[in-house]
């Protein structure tokens, strides 16, 4: 018998590729699906994020860097009423700065991103604050206060509809945010759908899922943040701090319990950016928030209020008792010189403004200015100092 094999016989190898080859498909087409599926789904809600962070930094960075220049515009005015020599050239650059902070917001209502009736309305408050200011030093005693009276009501009311344009937009930009999450949850399911055809042999695409998942949620976090905290001292923002004055208030008006606000400012600060720099104010800022935030109550919030200064909200706290605090705190601070960098350690003082809930005004924004308005007599007074507003609102106000 013959050895040889068969001529019509084939290897094994050769006889089973019919069966290899579409098993293989079976396999490697399902994995290309749920691969291709996966990268297309995903790329377009991270993309989701991607731009709604774009945009929360094309949006908002004009928008803070404009409110910071306006409240900027306070102490070279107040420098000018007091006849400091430098005073007027430092009103002009930081009045140069806000019209061309207001040039670029004008260019986004252009762009459609933001509405152009309220940003004219900033820009209005603005243009009637600064010929008040310019107008400080001309005309009679009476003409000069008045001019200054008007400076600081145009200046607040422009700042405070600036304040309005950045919490739309931070509502804008969150409801933007919450429809890319939306969406996203959708495409995961798809790709759940497709991963689950594939399960046995894509198990290595489930890292690369967690980790996009955990680029977004630490994107999310970041955003969250951003609309929240001051990125130099830590503290809470403008906005928050008024949202929880309002709901003190609330709560004040329903139990008939006490509510206070303080306004500190730092002394002196254009004086540490002009002769040790910006970092050292900086420095001097995140300073004084550290004492502030130490020696307040755990109920108590603080905030940064604006460049120079802080607020702090005092739930269950009268008058009287504001003003203990306010006199332990501007102690506290000026007993603990600190260290900006190279160089001796350097005393600070605060000015501090306290207003109560309901003698000094009805409502939040009308405390705060109360506050200020307290500020800015104790500054007026000579620095280093408490005091509260010269009369309490009528009833009712």
């Amino acid at each position: 018998m013959s050895l040889r094999p068969s001529p019509t016989a084939r290897p094994f190898a050769l006889r089973a590729i019919p069966r290899i080859v579409p098993a293989l498909v079976a396999i490697v087409v399902p994995v290309v699906l749920a691969v291709g599926a996966s990268h297309f789904l995903l790329s377009r809600t991270v993309d989701r994020f991607h731009g709604v962070m774009d945009r929360s930094v094309a949006l908002l960075m004009p928008l803070s860097t404009l409110r910071g220049h306006l409240n900027a515009t306070v102490l070279p005015v107040h420098d000018r009423i007091e006849g400091i020599a430098s005073a007027a050239d430092r009103l002009h650059m930081a009045a140069a700065q806000v019209d061309a902070d207001l040039a670029n917001a004008d260019l986004l209502t252009v762009l459609r991103a933001l509405d152009p009736g309220p940003v004219a309305a900033v820009r209005r408050e603005w243009e009637t604050a600064r010929d008040a200011a310019f107008a400080l030093d001309t005309g009679p005693a009476a003409g000069r206060e008045a001019a200054e009276h008007a400076f600081d009501g145009h200046l607040h009311q422009a700042v405070a509809d600036l304040d309005v344009i950045l919490g739309e937009a931070i509502r804008d930009l969150g409801t933007e945010w919450r429809r890319a999450g939306d969406n996203g949850s959708e495409h995961l399911a798809v790709f759940g759908i497709a991963a689950f055809l594939a399960i046995v042999v894509a198990l290595g695409a489930g890292g690369l899922i967690l980790r996009l998942a955990g680029d977004v949620q630490g994107t999310e976090a970041r955003y969250v943040a951003l609309a929240r905290l001051d990125p130099l001292t830590g503290l809470e923002n403008r906005q928050v701090l008024r949202r929880r004055l309002e709901e003190e208030i609330t709560r004040s008006e329903r139990f008939e319990r006490p509510v206070s606000v303080l306004m500190l400012g730092l002394d002196d600060l254009a004086e540490v950016n002009a002769t040790r720099g910006q970092l050292a104010g900086d420095l001097a800022l995140a300073a004084v928030a550290g004492m502030v935030g130490t020696n307040v109550r755990a109920i108590d919030q603080v905030a940064r209020y604006s460049d120079s200064a802080f607020a702090v909200v005092l739930p269950e706290t009268d008058l009287g008792g504001a003003c203990v605090l306010a006199e332990r705190l501007r102690r506290h601070v000026a007993e603990h010189p600190v260290h900006l960098g190279e160089g001796e350690p350097i005393a600070l003082t605060l000015s501090i403004g306290v207003a109560a809930y309901p003698s000094h005004a009805g409502e939040a924004d009308g405390l705060f200015a109360a506050a200020g308005e307290a500020l800015h007599r104790a500054r007026n007074e000579g620095h280093d100092r408490v005091a509260a507003p010269a009369a309490e609102a009528p009833a009712g106000a």
